[in-house]
């Protein structure tokens, strides 16, 4: 019969391996958005008070001008806990679909790009050792025991 710490640790891998493949899955959807979508130059234009809130920060306003010839202003997620004056006129890369300008994201590992696969391998990492330690836990018992 297997031991309840053995039975724990493997519910907690199958958690583990779970959250690896969200992930992946997250980070191929992510790359067939990237795939189609179409990108623009944004750049700061001003920082506004945080949309949460229950958050005092400030967050950058970018502007940028879609192939069609359309304004669009989106809210950034680096946001500050003061307005910093000298980013102003920075520029970043701004992918959007054509029909919808406003849903945006961003390229790169910390980005929406890899967000996802990144929390997905922690969990992959995580929840195991968790798991473990009540299977850790199960054997230093038995060895106290035969001792």
């Amino acid at each position: 019969m297997k031991t309840p710490g053995l039975l724990f640790f493997l519910f907690f891998t199958l958690i583990g391996l779970g959250c690896l493949a969200l992930g992946v899955v997250n980070y191929m959807q992510e790359e067939a958005f990237f795939a189609t979508a179409e990108h623009s130059t944004a750049t700061i234009s001003e920082y506004v008070p945080d949309p949460n809130p229950q958050v005092a920060d400030f967050c950058p306003r970018y502007e940028f001008t879609t192939k069609d010839g359309q304004d669009v202003t989106y809210i950034g997620d680096n946001c500050a806990s003061k307005p910093d004056k000298s980013k102003i006129g920075q520029t970043e890369e701004a992918y959007y679909t054509a029909d919808d300008p406003q849903t945006i994201e961003s390229r790169g590992w910390l980005g929406s790009e890899g967000s996802g696969l990144i929390m997905g391998a922690l969990g992959c990492a995580f929840f195991p050792l968790v798991g473990s330690i009540s299977l850790l836990k199960g054997l230093w018992a038995k060895r106290k025991k035969s001792a």
